[in-house]
């Protein structure tokens, strides 16, 4: 479809860019960027879970203990704590950080969803064996089931690039509230069963520790079973409030889309006649074969130009030359008259465009020119879409329908963006209002085209005309028998020769309908016309019908552009390493 749609696809693609790139802009990888030469000797986490946090659902304080052996000169490490588990926000908040029992100095920024601490001095580093002490408070850890609550948690996290000599957890609750089933641990990359570690369990402690050493993004989590009714489920609405986040987001959606319906009814939408549509015999009187074509699809297709070359050899200007190779056959078109006031403004431009040298005689092969003449549609499409408004065919135009619709393409840009920022909070339920809304307002700013009275009359005659032609003339008769008329009530039928034939021939072309056209004329043709030049053993209508529709499919290629987690850590072998909250990574620098 050859709309002229640029203005509103350059802004659309400009701003979406420019969002886009803003938007990776400030993601960084939560692997540590830098001096990543140490390993981590031990891995200690010491965690108190209660309820004190009503409002959250599990408070847990955490003390890690990492020491780490550097290889080389570094500042520090980074410590990523996740923000997010299970939808629900973390709320880390980090009390002291140590080294080697004493405070250490660091800064904290959040990176993908996640609390990154840079732990060290830029302005001096230091290298061998030292110990982070990292003590801070999360919420919201627990998970809820009808049996029982679960604790799972991921202890040093798979995003970490340097391995572990050993990791250790201690789980302490300020009550006997640990249930059946008895606790589980897992090691190994995200996802995987393994393991080897040893956990134990009594009524109010859990303990865990790796029984092999972990590799770079290899973590071990802990499955914990506590009694129902020590923590507070969350309500339907705390549940579902990416649900109720997302609605004022649909909400929009559904007006911008109903708002874009509404502006379509009003400007877009012809009127639906509603008739029976009877057979006409004769071509649509002042206007070209593209120009019809073009109101009848709202659009220029090459077919429409490929007709219309051969709407011009029949009329005289063009002749068409078929010359077979051994494994190819070319076409050739040849000027033998210059652009006259007998050709409409359409066909002006079409001549003059294609021969470089406009005088008699001039000729070009149309393969040998493909790939050159796509520009042709485009000043074709130009004048075509202004003229066809003009002329009275178009209240709105193809070319100008789609800046009726812009308004509120922007509308739904402004939401998608805006959805985006919701996105971690609404599922993502946001960012999909607005990428419908966009999608459903630039269709209908495609179909933002009316056409006037006198454009539907023009339609209705292409349908009528297409209805003649694709009839075999078997029943033509038939149908002139019956009613005892001819088909067309508006005038007598004309008669069967060659100049009726070659006078429909290129709308049948436009139709596909030429092979049933041809057929009903059979071998009218005493002597190939003047026009067609080709290589024949036998001569026919049908058989330059079909030499015809050869040269326009070569023509239509000249004319076309180039190519140019959810589940429990016990129920149903639901656990795997790196399944549960926490975790994170880190790194060095």
């Amino acid at each position: 479809m050859l709309f002229e749609f640029k203005k509103i696809q350059k802004t659309f693609v400009l701003l979406l860019i420019l969002f886009i790139a803003t938007f990776l802009g400030n993601i960084r990888t939560t692997s540590a960027q830098g001096v990543n030469d140490f390993v981590i000797t031990n891995f200690k986490a010491v965690y108190n879970l209660d309820n004190s946090d009503v409002k959250h659902h599990g408070r847990l304080t955490v003390i890690e203990e990492i020491s780490v052996d550097f290889s080389g000169n570094n500042h520090g490490i980074l410590r990523a704590i996740p923000e997010k588990y299970d939808g629900n926000n973390l709320n880390p908040k980090v009390i002291s950080v140590k080294r080697n029992g004493a405070e250490e100095r660091y800064i904290t920024y959040e990176d993908n969803d996640n609390l990154v601490l840079k732990i060290g001095n830029a302005s001096s580093t230091i290298t061998g064996p030292h110990t982070y002490e990292i003590l801070y408070e999360v919420t919201n850890v627990i998970k809820f089931y009808s049996d029982y609550d679960e604790f799972y948690w991921d202890i040093n996290g798979d995003q970490w690039d340097q391995s572990f000599t050993n990791v250790d957890v201690e789980l302490d609750t300020d009550a006997s509230i640990l249930t059946t089933p008895e606790s589980l641990c897992y090691t190994g990359a995200y996802g995987s069963k393994d393991s080897n570690c040893d956990i134990e369990q009594n009524v109010n402690k859990v303990t865990a520790s790796t029984t092999k050493a972990l590799g770079p993004r290899e973590n071990m989590s802990i499955v914990v079973a506590i009694k129902k009714g020590y923590f507070s489920a969350p309500s339907w609405v705390e549940t579902h409030r990416y649900l109720l986040i997302s609605i004022p987001f649909l909400l929009a959606g559904i007006f911008i889309v109903r708002a874009t319906h509404k502006n379509w009814r009003k400007f877009g939408d012809d009127e639906n006649l509603n008739r029976s549509i009877p057979p006409f015999f004769e071509r649509p009187k002042g206007i070209s074969v593209m120009e019809a074509s073009y109101v009848a699809e709202n659009k220029l297709l090459p077919k429409h130009i490929s007709a219309a070359i051969i709407d011009l050899a029949i009329r005289g200007y063009i002749k068409i030359i078929e010359e077979k190779k051994l494994f190819s056959t070319k076409h050739t078109l040849e000027l033998v008259k210059l652009p006259d006031e007998n050709l409409y403004e359409d066909e002006k431009k079409l001549l003059t465009s294609m021969f470089d040298d406009l005088s008699v005689g001039s000729s070009f092969k149309i393969e040998d020119k493909k790939y050159k003449f796509y520009t042709i549609v485009k000043d074709l499409y130009e004048l075509i879409d202004k003229k066809s408004a003009n002329d009275g065919y178009y209240d709105i135009s193809p070319k100008k329908g789609p800046a009726k619709g812009l308004k509120y393409i922007l509308y739904s840009l402004a939401l998608l963006i805006i959805g985006f920022i919701f996105a971690g909070a609404t599922y993502g339920i946001s960012s999909l209002a607005g990428t419908f809304s966009i999608i459903i307002c630039a269709v209908y700013s495609f179909m933002m085209v009316k056409r006037s009275a006198k454009g539907n009359e023009l339609v209705e005659h292409n349908k009528g005309l297409k209805l003649y032609l694709s009839k075999a003339e078997k029943d033509r008769i038939a149908a002139q028998d019956a009613v005892g008329a001819p088909l067309s009530s508006n005038s007598q039928e004309p008669v069967h020769d060659v100049k009726f034939f070659e006078k429909l021939l290129p709308f049948a072309i436009v139709y596909g309908v030429d092979k049933s056209w041809a057929k009903a004329f059979g071998d009218i043709y005493t002597q190939q016309p003047n026009w067609y030049q080709g290589n024949f053993s036998t001569f026919n209508a049908a058989v330059l019908t079909s030499h015809l529709t050869n040269m326009a499919s070569a023509s239509n290629r000249s004319f076309s552009a180039p190519s140019s987690s959810g589940s429990s850590g016990f129920s149903g072998g639901g656990g795997f390493s790196g399944g549960g909250g926490g975790g994170g990574g880190g790194g060095g620098w």
